[in-house]
């Protein structure tokens, strides 16, 4: 059993440090979130049958730590590379999916993003109208039945009429929701329309 924990904290640290020393997105299979999430559920136990102040539970305690820390900068370090790569045009997002199956979703919203970015700086570039024209004319919709809002107030998890668990969110946050859900927070004074 030792082995096998020993095994899969090895097999994420390599990935963390193959990710961390390159610029391009490594490979990283999907199972791996299944295996580690395992293997923290294993640790959680086993910090359960032991003392705060004992040996064991500080080793645990020290290897959860260790997979938070990696797993989170792993993924920040991929959604950088991703990002950039989109900026920079070097990867498609068909290229991109392949190694983000696990986030697929947000993926696509980060690439609309990007793409309005691109679109907006082209336009600005042309230099056929005014800066301020081009800042503020209309934008398309996000994507057909949802709508880009600004959060207003902390709120908790909300579910979507997609069947998409949504939040929690902060204020400030800007987030693309079904235009349903998005329409009862305005209505309730809890978001604003930036764009729908």
């Amino acid at each position: 059993m030792t082995e096998i924990r020993l095994r899969v904290y090895s097999k994420l640290l390599s990935f963390w440090r193959e990710e961390s020393s390159g610029r391009s997105i490594s490979e990283l299979p999907n199972e791996i979130f299944d295996e580690v999430s395992g293997l923290a559920r294993k640790i959680l136990s086993l910090m359960r049958l032991h003392e705060d102040k004992s040996v064991v539970y500080k080793i645990a305690s020290t290897m959860l730590e260790n997979i938070k820390f990696m797993i989170s900068e792993m993924l920040t370090l991929r959604m950088f590379k991703v990002i950039t790569s989109l900026l920079e045009k070097r990867n498609s997002i068909g290229d991109l999916k392949k190694s983000f199956a696990h986030v697929e979703r947000h993926l696509e919203h980060i690439a609309k993003g990007v793409e309005m970015f691109h679109s907006l700086l082209d336009n600005i570039l042309k230099f056929e109208s005014s800066t301020t024209e081009v800042m503020h004319a209309p934008i398309r919709k996000i994507r057909e039945g949802y709508a880009l809002i600004r959060i207003l107030r902390k709120l908790p998890k909300i579910v979507g009429v997609d069947m998409t668990i949504y939040g929690p969110f902060n204020e400030e946050d800007i987030v693309i929701l079904p235009q349903q859900n998005a329409e009862v927070l305005v209505k309730r004074g809890i978001a604003e329309f930036i764009f729908s």
